[in-house]
């Protein structure tokens, strides 16, 4: 804020001479500021006005005088004037009646000043907050100067640390406003200063002493951890709220970053109230869980309880929130199986929080058909370092098991209530061929001729959608004869979908004669991957299964679904010798094939697949 110097407006001030034809000045005494004008009004005759104590003239003015031997002055209609510019008394008299008749007068001029007033004494605050004064330079007299503003001990000019603003203020007649504003510190207590004001003509000037108050609130007894499982209630903690240097007030108790299902309660109420009789209050915390998920709430996740109060900043503590438990999760949540088939569920349980226990594992399904269990059960789990615990499920179906999905319901409990469970999902999934009622049996037909058409229905039974190819076999189809099937060989009617097929059978040479033809539908569970064998690595005479196994871990077996390629690799990087890879199981030694495949004997490099 910028201060304006504006000259207080100068004013000018009429006395009468001789009024009623009395040897007398009316008024016979004014006062006036620096700057003003007294304008003398002559209404009786020959009088003088003459600066001096009676009856001697000083030289500063002498107004109306005609003579001085002997004495005459100005008559009626006359009027003189004089403007004072420095304060004091100044006497006048008139040369004609002064010392006869007593006729004097006298001005007065003030000294300019200016005065500084703080309505409120005291202040008050809380810590680290800033406190703010408020006053008026007030002008006296005509004062027009700059005054400069700031803070100092009581009684001395010993400066402390304080923010005026503005901090150069021109007084004014209705009081020019200013403020000065204090860091309250850290810590309650009262501190006393007084606001120096300087003008720059030199006049100085102390307000009363002022007194910045700082009050503060703080609550002790919140422990440092809380342990609590995931849905329970704490044992109370016993909070005292105070308030210092007389602070008095409502302070509103909360808490803050409680993790998910997580509440906090406060006894006898949330609201302490602080008064100069009842300085502190107590008040019981208590934490509430609703399955809240387990772990260890700290540093940046750490739960805080908040005291607030109005105008003061919120005194914010944190503590830890330990929640002992433990998760229980299935790598393989869903897994694929024909009707008679089985499969093996992944699972894992891991400690939370410090959890520690001996852990019940139960599987069920809602269908005979189909039962699982674990690998085992119980499970020790636990301690703040503990490591997790890997188990598997396995299931199995019978031939006569529907395709579809079965919910296989995974349980683990601690015994004492704490259950987790995860619904893992059994997909039976089969395929189905069916001739149409329609179609004769026998089918017959000239040789050399095609078959009439006979209509098929395909179906994709479960929740899958598998690429179903249709083939046919027999005697008849060695000898040459053949199948088309439209719309094509190869299917895909979709999840519980169905496709009409229509055959024809190409007898061409076929032998005469009744022959049975077997049409057969097949479908892989999943899309054919190819599975990649090193053949003899770094010279060991075994076969290493490259999907499975690492450089430290040799597998001699591969699995792999139906429709499904195997790639055996002759590297150079490895053992220059030649080798094969044949079907068929050894015997001391002794190595027949059976015929599925044979890559015969190379040398690297090489590749073969089947």
């Amino acid at each position: 804020m910028l201060g304006l110097a504006v000259s207080a407006q100068a004013k000018t001030v009429h006395v009468q001479v001789g009024p009623n034809n009395a040897p007398i000045f009316s008024p016979a005494s004014v006062t006036i500021n620096v700057g003003d004008t007294v304008e003398w009004d002559w209404v009786g005759n020959n009088h003088t006005v003459t600066s001096g104590g009676c009856c001697s003239f000083n030289g500063l003015f002498d107004l109306g005088t005609k003579g001085t031997s002997p004495p005459t002055g100005q008559n009626a209609g006359f009027a003189a004037s004089h403007t004072f510019t420095q304060p004091g008394s100044f006497p006048y008299f008139c040369r004609v009646h002064g010392s006869n008749f007593g006729m004097t007068g006298s001005v007065t001029v003030l000294t300019p000043d200016y005065s500084i007033s703080i309505p409120a004494s005291t202040v008050t605050a809380f810590p680290t907050q800033t406190a703010t004064f408020t006053g008026l330079l007030t002008t006296q007299s005509g004062y027009n100067s700059q005054v400069s503003l700031s803070c100092v001990q009581p009684s001395t000019t010993t400066q402390i640390p304080c923010t005026p603003n503005p901090a150069n203020v021109i007084p004014s007649p209705g009081g020019t406003a200013f403020s000065v504003s204090l860091d309250s510190g850290l810590s309650a207590g009262n501190s006393q200063f007084q606001v120096h004001a300087v003008g720059s003509d030199g006049t100085k000037h102390d307000s009363q002493v002022l007194t910045l108050k700082v009050v503060s609130l703080d609550f002790s007894g919140l422990s440092s951890n809380i342990t609590i499982g995931p849905s329970a209630t704490s044992g109370a903690d016993a909070l005292t709220v105070t308030g210092s240097n007389g602070f008095s007030g409502a302070v509103t108790l909360s808490c803050g970053n409680l993790p998910a299902n997580t509440t906090c309660s406060f006894s006898p109420s949330n609201v302490a109230q602080i008064t100069p009789t009842t300085p502190s209050v107590n008040v019981s915390l208590r934490i509430t869980t609703a399955q809240t998920p387990g772990g260890v709430y700290q540093g940046a996740s750490a739960v805080s309880v908040i005291a607030g109060t109005p105008g003061a900043p919120d005194l914010t503590k944190n503590f830890t929130l330990t929640v002992p438990d433990y998760t229980l999760a299935v790598a393989n949540p869903l897994i694929t199986v024909f009707p008679g088939s089985g499969g093996t569920f992944n699972a894992i349980l891991t400690s939370l929080g410090g959890f520690s226990g001996s852990i019940a594992i139960t599987c069920g399904t809602s269908d005979a058909t189909v039962q699982c269990a674990p690998s085992a059960s119980p499970i020790g789990l636990g301690g703040a370092n503990g490591t997790p615990r890997n188990f598997s499920v396995t299931f199995t179906t019978t031939a006569g098991t529907q395709a579809k999905d079965y919910t296989a319901n995974i349980q683990a409990s601690d015994g004492n209530g704490l259950n987790h469970t995860i619904a893992a999902t059994i997909r039976v999934v089969d395929i189905d061929i069916r001739v149409s009622p329609s179609v004769p049996s026998p089918i017959n037909v000239a040789q050399g001729n095609p078959t009439a058409p006979a209509a098929m229905i395909v179906s994709a039974l479960g929740n899958w959608s598998p690429t179903i190819t249709l083939s046919c076999s027999g005697p008849a189809i060695t000898a040459g004869a053949s199948c088309v099937f439209s719309p094509g060989p190869t299917l895909t009617p979709g999840p519980n979908g169905s496709m009409q097929v229509s055959l024809v059978i190409l007898t061409k040479n076929a032998p005469t004669g009744q022959s049975a033809v077997t049409v057969t539908a097949s479908a892989p569970l999943m899309p054919p991957q190819t599975f990649g064998v090193q053949v003899a690595p770094s010279g060991r005479l075994v076969f290493r299964d490259l999907t499975s196994s690492t450089n430290s871990v040799e597998s001699h077996s591969t699995e792999i679904h139906s429709g499904d390629t195997v790639r055996w690799d002759w590297s150079p990087a490895f053992y220059p010798d030649h080798h094969s890879t044949t079907s068929g199981n050894c015997t001391s030694f002794v190595c027949p094939g059976n015929g599925i495949w044979d890559s015969e004997i190379y040398y690297p490099p090489h590749t073969y697949s089947a």
